[in-house]
């Protein structure tokens, strides 16, 4: 067998036998990257030259699509043609009337090019119309590579910076190093430079990138994610990252990436537990834990695709000193940046443009190029605009503290001010804090098993109450009381024919019976089915409805915040499915088997009553044993439905870190996790199905007695009634120990079905943002001043103030920046401006209106808010800039254009959930 190479857990390449049951990726990863012994021993990173794709987007358009557009393309172009109609008949209007005044002949010329224009443009429609009949959406080969030419050497120990556009390529590139691209080789991009992007092209390009070593490595890598991911767990989780506690090198980790004072901050220190994404976290403070993971790991390679963009100056540049220069200097280091005022501290810059290395090499060789100079000097332009605006910004806030914590108004001297740190660093250096290891946590997430659901007698008034099911169950109960009762006629008018099938009319007599009995037993059950089953997927209806409704209205930082989405994903899939697909059936079942049962006793107590002598112990010895089960049934369903959210949390939380996982090498850890949760779901699920069992058996000795008490005393009573109905009584006895089974059992399931009914209604019952009847100020806002009047703002009622009675006035029309530490409160502005949080106390002001007294979706119909994170939906780029099509196209290419989204509008390229298939700073410019 072939060899193939990996890397170890301890970084190192090694050879390996070629495993048949590695999937077609994994393969081509293994052999693109080579092994250690093949390269130059002061290499840590080699790139031959070589090109390389992430493979091709869907380009298959489902009918329905290629119709909308066809007929949007028709709608505009008859609107087009419309407008020139009516613009030709203006023009003709105004000829007419130059020639009345002038008595000119001279213009019937310009009135037939108007005639010939307006049919070149009909004809234009046309052809139109013929070519969109024809569109299909083509994606050629060579517009799917995505790294070209790439060839690049990397020394051990080198600190290496990679600059350039927005989506110039400069991410793939760390994405390539660690494996993640297809190779293409240049013979397969020449040959299918022109070619369609088909299904087929795709897959010979990734049969032939088989080549090994292209990408060579030597040592271990640690990656930091340009959108930070962190794990739903305590800060020291997602630092340690499955590690083992090592408290100096730890504290030295945290000290570096400058958390120390966001730990003092949080009320839990490191064991600080951290929702979803990172959801408590902002932006600056994400990027900084992530950095200490990779610091902590102790690579080999760190690859870096600009962390430090989020942070403020002051941050970033001590990160940059401290860690970057210091702290890793004996590592080699690949780092994305836009932060060019530190490129002339790098070893050497790598320039990207239109994915192709441009140029590459130290900052003195390239300082003097003209195209390089202009470029770094543009970017060192901004950035030293927002360093300064920050450091003065830092400064000010710095002197305040001093003033008012020395209780006097003095002025200080920022030169003492300086002196002042400067000591107090040394101070720190001198004396190390002496752990930051925390002794109490803090939680956010809401743990589900604390979550008390009691599925009890006022669970099922609330549904039988909800969208009129009681009626339905009044209804259908008579209904099912007649099936049952015309299934017992049609059995003894059998019997009865039997009897007397020596009587002349009794052919037609019975036949005609038996047939008026059977018509009348299936169109019963028919009708008391439909009856149950519109009812129940209505009543399920309603709720799914009312549940997204409050979903959709619930705040953020009061439900979004504490709750898993694998909580929220399993209430709408697995808990709806069940009242869903198996209530309205066990409902039916449920009410069918009532009836024959009922029925069956009925007859008993006519025919022969000494026969009904066991029912009062069985229903007693039922009624003891459901009662001894239930409860532990209840709880087990409960635990089955809370175990199956963790694998929807972990799994998505997996997904979106693959990257990072595969990096480090984690891959097995997550694997055997996921198979220890999927094991909790499945026990929960076993014991569950045992309890059935249990029951079941249970059931059987209960029904079995009963009915061999009432089949005996029928023989002995045989007397009391004629053979038939006796005859008729048995059959039906026979059948009651089936039914008594099936009810016990179809009632446990609806008594799990009833849990699942009880969580999802819990939601109903969320905290809901101030939807109302609120005023709606005709023309406002018309200035866009805005006051914060002493407002205070917290998260949650459990946690700090955030804001704390800010005050500050923008007037209209006015550009304001705001700056501050990571985790000032900067994006809690703009949240509070929404409205998506709601202030404590205190108020905003905008144009004289207090917003907290303005409607809330005509608040937030006013403002636009760019948000920190980027989200992009699935779909065209249109779609994504003006979801509701209130743009007409003209204006949309206007802002393109000035947004350099001009060749992605172009290419029309569909995008990905989320926009995965594009770039970060491409996400943040649409």
């Amino acid at each position: 067998m072939a060899p193939v190479f990996h890397r170890d857990d301890d970084g190192v390449q090694r050879v390996h036998e070629k495993n048949p049951e590695l999937s077609p990726v994994e393969e081509i990863n293994h052999l693109m990257i080579k092994k250690e012994s093949d390269v130059n021993s002061g290499i840590a990173i080699k790139i031959e030259r070589s090109n390389f794709s992430w493979g091709g987007d869907k380009i298959e358009e489902d009918e329905s699509s290629k119709q909308d557009k066809k007929l949007k393309k028709f709608q505009k172009a008859t609107k087009l043609n419309e407008k020139i109609k009516q613009k030709t008949e203006e023009s003709k209007s105004t000829i007419s009337k130059i020639k009345a005044i002038n008595n000119d002949d001279s213009d019937e010329e310009t009135e037939s090019n108007f005639d010939d224009n307006l049919s070149l443009v009909e004809s234009d429609d046309s052809t139109v119309m013929t070519n969109s009949s024809k569109e299909k959406k083509d994606i050629k080969f060579k517009s799917i590579i995505t790294l070209k030419n790439i060839e690049l050497e990397v020394e051990k120990g080198e600190f290496l910076c990679i600059i350039g556009e927005v989506g110039s390529g400069k991410s793939s590139l760390l994405n390539l190093i660690m494996g993640d691209m297809i190779y293409v080789s240049d013979e397969t991009a020449e040959e299918f430079e022109n070619q369609t992007a088909d299904e087929q092209c795709i897959k010979e390009m990734f049969e032939r990138s088989r080549a090994e070593g292209v990408v060579k490595v030597s040592g271990s890598m640690s990656f930091v994610q340009q959108v930070p991911w962190i794990q739903n767990k305590t800060l020291r989780d997602n630092i340690l990252f499955g590690l083992p506690m090592d408290e100096n090198r730890y504290n030295s980790t945290i000290e570096k990436c400058q958390l120390v004072k966001d730990f003092e901050q949080l009320d839990g220190g490191d064991l600080t537990e951290i929702g979803e994404k990172g959801i408590n976290l902002s932006g600056g403070q994400k990027a900084r834990v992530s950095l200490a993971r990779a610091v902590y790991s102790q690579k080999d390679i760190i690859l870096m695709d600009d962390p430090i963009s989020a942070l403020d100056a002051n941050t970033k540049k001590k990160i940059f000193e401290e860690l970057f220069l210091e702290e890793l200097k004996d590592k080699t280091r690949v780092l994305v940046t836009h932060a060019v005022d530190f490129l002339d501290r790098v070893d050497r810059i790598v320039i990207m443009k239109h994915g192709k290395i441009k140029y590459i090499g130290t900052y003195e060789e390239l300082k003097n190029n003209d195209m390089i100079q202009h470029i770094i000097e543009t970017l060192k332009k901004v950035s030293h605009k927002q360093q300064d605006e920050e450091e003065h910004e830092a400064q000010e806030l710095e002197l305040k503290r001093k003033k008012s914590s020395d209780g006097s108004n003095k002025a200080v001297n920022p030169g003492d001010l300086d002196e002042e740190e400067d000591s107090l660093k040394k101070n720190e250096a001198g004396a190390r804090k002496m752990s930051y290891l925390s002794t109490k946590g803090s939680k956010i997430i809401m743990d589900e098993f604390e979550e008390r659901v009691d599925a009890d007698w006022g669970v099922y008034w609330k549904y039988l109450v909800s969208n009129w099911m009681w009626l339905a169950m009044l209804v259908s109960i008579p209904i099912y009381s007649l099936y049952a009762f015309c299934g017992i006629q049609s059995t003894r008018y059998i019997g009865v024919w039997v009897d007397h099938i020596q009587e002349e009319d009794s052919y037609k007599k019975y036949v005609v019976l038996v047939l008026i009995y059977s018509l009348g037993y299936g169109l019963l059950v028919t009708i008391g089915f439909f009856i149950i089953m519109m009812s129940v997927v209505n009543s399920s209806n309603v709720l799914h409805r009312n549940m997204t409704d409050k979903v959709l209205r619930a705040p953020i930082n009061l439900y979004f915040d504490k709750t898993p989405t694998g909580k929220l994903l399993n209430r709408f899939s697995k808990d709806i499915n069940r009242i869903d697909a198996e209530f309205p059936f066990n409902l039916t079942f449920l009410v069918e088997c009532l009836s024959w049962m009922g029925a069956t006793l009925f007859v008993s107590a006519i025919v022969s009553p000494w026969s009904l002598l066991s029912t009062p112990f069985a229903v007693v010895a039922g009624f003891l044993l459901i009662k001894y089960y239930i409860r532990s049934y209840r709880e087990m369903t409960r635990i089955e439905s809370v175990t199956n959210s963790p694998i929807l949390s972990n799994f998505g939380e997996t997904l979106s870190g693959t990257t990072t996982i595969r990096c480090y090498n984690k891959q097995m850890e997550f694997i055997d996790k996921n198979h220890e949760l999927v094991d909790n779901n499945l026990s929960a699920y076993f014991w569950s199905q045992s309890l059935n069992i249990w029951f079941s058996i249970r059931v059987q000795y209960i029904s079995s007695f009963m009915m061999c008490v009432s089949m005996a005393l029928c023989i002995v009573y045989k007397a009391s009634a004629d053979s038939t109905t006796i005859g008729v009584l048995m059959i039906y006895l026979l059948s009651l120990q089936a039914n008594i089974l099936w009810f016990f059992r179809i009632a446990s399931d609806i008594e799990g079905g009833m849990v699942s009914y009880d969580r999802c209604n819990m939601i109903l019952a969320i905290p809901q943002e101030a939807f109302g009847d609120y005023s709606k100020p005709p023309n406002w806002p018309s200035e866009g001043k805005i006051v914060f009047d002493k407002l205070c703002l917290r998260y949650r009622p459990e946690t700090e103030l955030v804001l704390k009675n800010l005050r500050f006035e923008i007037g209209g029309k006015q550009k304001v920046g705001v700056v501050g530490r990571t985790g000032a409160g900067k994006s809690t502005v703009c949240l509070a401006l929404c409205r998506i949080i709601e202030g404590e106390s205190g108020r905003i002001l905008i144009d004289g209106h207090d917003i907290s007294k303005i409607d809330l979706a005509y608040l937030r119909s006013k403002i636009t808010i760019i948000p920190q994170d980027p989200t992009l939906f699935e779909g065209t780029l249109r779609f994504n800039l003006d979801p509701e099509s209130r743009c007409s196209d003209s204006e949309i290419e206007r802002i393109i254009s000035k947004a350099a989204l001009k060749e992605l509008w172009d290419s029309n390229k569909e995008i990905s959930t989320n926009g995965e298939n594009l770039s970060s700073g491409e996400k943040q410019l649409i």
